[in-house]
């Protein structure tokens, strides 16, 4: 029997970070590996289980040939209609018939998660008052939840502004850390004699683990 490998999800529709499986590309285009142990008129199928009840559908097939030759990687693009935000499982059905008996090979199974949901602030925790004994400490905390898991990468990392300046409160993109779905940094606080209220924080720039862009 040959050996048949996993379907792979190609980077180009990884909008995620590359190798994590999770993507908001809802026509996701997916790479596998012709068994090179294989003769010709072998014919190579990906699946991907979608439907209720869950079936087996198509994506695409190929033939081994001169066109295909074993060994060869090969992508297809999802056809039909858009995936939905989900789990879904890919794998490879290898058919041959070499004379006149088909001998069936599945791979292991690929799942890919879908979401191509925005990602939201759930929460913002901070000081309701910064008074005398806050500017003592030299610091003060807030804590921001998110209602997904979000990207930890440096290049995702949350922006976080006040409608009224606070003196020495200047976040660097080094200093706000994500914890999943939690960003806890901690601002730097100077006395300079300035009297506001009704502050508010803005939170933008973050993305969730599949590439979506916090919701603005």
């Amino acid at each position: 029997m040959p050996t048949v490998s996993s379907p792979v999800l190609v980077d180009s529709s990884n909008s995620g970070s590359l190798g994590d499986l999770i993507t908001n590309d809802v026509t996701p285009s997916i790479s596998f590996q012709i068994p090179s142990d294989v003769a010709d008129g072998t014919t190579v199928t990906l699946y991907i289980m979608q439907g209720d009840p869950l079936a087996e559908v198509e994506v695409g097939s190929v033939e081994v040939d001169a066109a295909y030759l074993p060994g060869a990687e090969v992508t297809l693009l999802h056809s039909g209609s858009d995936l939905t935000a989900g789990t879904y499982d890919y794998f490879v059905r290898v058919v041959e018939d070499p004379i006149g008996t088909a001998v069936t090979t599945n791979s292991a199974v690929t799942s890919v998660i879908i979401d191509n949901i925005q990602p939201n602030v759930s929460g913002i925790v901070a000081p309701a008052v910064l008074n005398e004994a806050t500017v003592l400490a030299g610091t003060f905390d807030v804590v921001i939840t998110f209602d997904s898991e979000m990207d930890t990468g440096a290049g995702a990392t949350p922006a976080i502004t006040f409608s009224t300046p606070i003196s020495g409160a200047t976040l660097s993109t080094s200093t706000a850390n994500m914890d999943g779905t939690v960003c806890p940094p901690t601002y730097p606080l100077a006395e300079d004699g300035q009297d506001a209220s009704g502050i508010m924080m803005a939170v933008t720039r973050a993305k969730d683990l599949a590439g979506n862009d916090l919701t603005p």
